[in-house]
């Protein structure tokens, strides 16, 4: 599903690469980066959109390494141009390079359905001036004001056509992780979108799947190990939610969610639980470490009658759960 997304759609990228925000006590900082600047080159060669200088930056090859070399960058300053020196680092804890630097992108993309921005006016293609009174450069500053003003309303101006709009929006309350509750309007930061080829199509689905297999991988690992509560844990009815929420936003939503659900069956599908394909694995292996003799059918039906029972007793668990957190008690 990940490589017909992308032959269809093609390679999302943000086609701008002028800097909207420095994030402090960072390398972009410690180069002299200011807001303004346009990005025109990274060790002579020529980028054309923010995708294309992250890549100059942190290549794929030495992003595992965890040292990359400090890189000569051409800029635009005022009309002038201005060459800096930048090392990226990789934060450890965070687990992800650390640059320093916000796109200056307050572009709308798309809108949700029905949601807060869509009921203000806006539109794709809308460019945001000011939020609550504040001048904003990038969509993480659009964001830090959203996420902060809950069930208050605020004032957004945007242009349209080279023509000045303005209206009021009460950001909603949202859980956007568990026990985390911010504001939000629903809509996305512009992004454009490059044609690739089926073997391109293939190689990005490819990474796609096996990022999705990490993800998932991780998140079962930390609810056994109970870092993660039972909020973390959906059925059929939040499933079910967020797959309209997903339409909501876009056909393509849809279809990225139902690629992930469907690399979630996979990986649940192969848990060594009699009954699921994981289990039948389990008997193959123990055939194996008995030196080819098979587990006696008696025994591969009492694991697979206590199986269908956990696996009974866990979905009824979970729709319970469902039921109370949609209808709250």
């Amino acid at each position: 599903i990940y490589t017909a997304l992308v032959l269809g759609n093609g390679l999302q990228n943000i086609p701008f690469t002028t800097v909207g925000a420095v994030r402090a006590d960072t390398p972009a900082m410690a180069a002299g980066f200011e807001v303004g600047d346009e990005i025109t080159r990274v060790n002579g060669v020529a980028v054309t959109n923010w995708g294309e200088l992250e890549e100059a930056l942190v290549p794929v090859e030495l992003r595992k390494s965890g040292e990359v070399p400090a890189a000569s960058i051409e800029v635009r300053r005022d009309g002038a141009p201005v060459t800096l020196t930048m090392k990226p680092l990789f934060d450890q804890e965070a687990g992800y390079w650390n640059i320093g630097l916000e796109v200056w992108n307050t572009t709308v993309g798309l809108v949700k359905r029905n949601g807060p921005a869509a009921e203000l006016g806006l539109q794709k293609g809308d460019v945001i001036q000011t939020v609550d009174g504040e001048t904003v450069t990038s969509f993480g500053g659009i964001a830090t004001i959203i996420n902060d003003s809950p069930d208050r309303e605020i004032e957004i101006t945007w242009t349209r056509d080279g023509e000045l709009m303005s209206g009021f929006v009460v950001p909603e309350l949202k859980e956007v992780q568990p026990g985390v509750m911010k504001g939000r309007i629903f809509m996305e930061p512009y992004f454009a979108y490059e044609k690739v080829g089926l073997s391109e199509a293939v190689a990005l689905g490819y990474r796609r799947t096996i990022g999705t297999i990490q993800v998932t991988a991780g998140v079962l690992r930390d609810f056994v190990m109970r870092r993660l509560g039972l909020d973390a844990v959906g059925g059929p009815l939040r499933i079910g939610q967020a797959a309209g929420e997903m339409l909501s936003w876009s056909f393509s939503h849809l279809m990225l969610f139902v690629a992930f659900f469907s690399i979630n069956l996979f990986l649940l599908n192969l848990l060594p639980i009699p009954v699921l394909d994981g289990g039948h694995v389990l008997f193959l292996l123990l055939e194996v470490v008995r030196g080819g003799k098979p587990v006696p059918e008696r025994m591969q039906a009492i694991a697979t009658q206590v199986g269908l029972i956990i696996l009974l007793l866990f979905m009824t668990f979970v729709v319970v759960l469902d039921v109370w957190k949609v209808t709250g008690h």
